[in-house]
């Protein structure tokens, strides 16, 4: 039997975010998203009933998030199928501008499962499910700009995900794991998006769901929220080596600016393209002893390798003195 949720506080929020990525959970849950809102309260000079271009901006990139993260839970993220009328009325975030104050009231797909799951297979309600589950946790992203239990959630969560893909046992596990990764990542850039604008706009007084927040609290918050670059995975590989021994040539490629050669190393199986023949140095004897060696009997020869420091890709150049003079 489902188990039908509603969350109405922030411990009942977390405790979600915390089983979302548990796939058998999520199947056996019923989302209610009715009367999800989130009140935004902006007061200074600038701001008389009415929204500056910035924020507006900022509420744009929210509601674009939204449409992702349903469009590419329920056809795919390499589809290029639209959303209909229906789901995008559905979807489309209403926002009320109070009379008197700065007060934009967010509301979130009210309706929205009835609307958009009629008529659906069991495929597509459980891919629905996600995204329900996505827009839900993306409403609430918001309500973490200033509650920071809740960004610690999504911090904690986000580690989570990232490191079960890692270890992911089946293609299926992985998929549904990414789908969940995705629909957090959305949520977390649309938070840092209105959380910026906050910022930019830089009101007197600003408050969400009447908890206050200062300009540079948004700023931070949209700074500390960004995803934490992956330090590149080393491959072993010292910047500065050389590789020796007999090479079979595969083929000479005179079309680039500088001569380049494609060669395998018989010893190590290793094929190595772009080595350059260093045209300068390189004497008329030694390259028809390449163009001779071209896929007939191996040559000896050395290669020297250095990895360029922006790319961290290795340069490949010949040792012109090594040709055919094995040590």
């Amino acid at each position: 039997m489902a188990n039908e949720i509603n969350i109405s506080n922030e411990e009942e929020f977390i405790n979600f975010l915390s089983k979302i990525d548990n796939e058998e959970y999520l199947k056996s849950t019923v989302l209610k998203a009715d009367k999800l809102s989130v009140s935004m309260k902006i007061e200074g000079d600038k701001f008389n009933s009415s929204l500056t271009g910035s924020l507006i901006k900022a509420l744009a990139d929210y509601q674009d998030k939204v449409y992702h993260i349903y469009r590419t839970q329920k056809y795919g993220p390499s589809s290029n199928k639209q959303l209909t009328e229906e789901e995008l009325r559905a979807l489309e975030i209403k926002v009320e501008i109070r009379p008197g104050c700065t007060e934009a009231v967010l509301s979130f797909v009210k309706d929205i499962i009835p609307e958009v799951v009629k008529n659906m297979t069991g495929q597509e309600i459980s891919n629905t499910a996600i995204a329900i589950t996505g827009i839900v946790v993306g409403a609430w992203a918001l309500k973490g700009i200033v509650v920071p239990t809740i960004t610690n959630a999504f911090k904690t969560k986000r580690k989570e995900i990232d490191a079960k893909i890692e270890i992911a046992k089946t293609e299926k596990e992985r998929e549904y794991l990414t789908s969940i990764q995705s629909i957090t990542h959305d949520a977390i850039e649309g938070m840092r998006s209105v959380a910026n604008g906050l910022a930019v706009t830089a009101p007197e007084r600003i408050a969400i769901d009447d908890k206050p927040i200062t300009t540079n609290e948004a700023e931070k918050i949209a700074d500390e929220m960004k995803k934490p670059r992956r330090p590149p995975k080393s491959d072993g590989l010292p910047d500065f080596y050389t590789v020796q021994g007999e090479f079979r040539v595969l083929n000479i490629n005179y079309e680039k600016s500088v001569t380049l050669m494609k060669a395998e190393h018989i010893e190590s199986k290793v094929v190595y393209d772009n080595i350059s023949l260093m045209d300068g140095w390189m004497t008329e004897e030694n390259l028809k002893i390449l163009k001779d060696a071209q896929e007939r009997d191996p040559i000896w020869f050395r290669i020297i390798l250095s990895r360029d420091g922006r790319s961290k890709n290795f340069l490949k150049n010949i040792d012109v003195n090594s040709i055919g003079k094995k040590d």
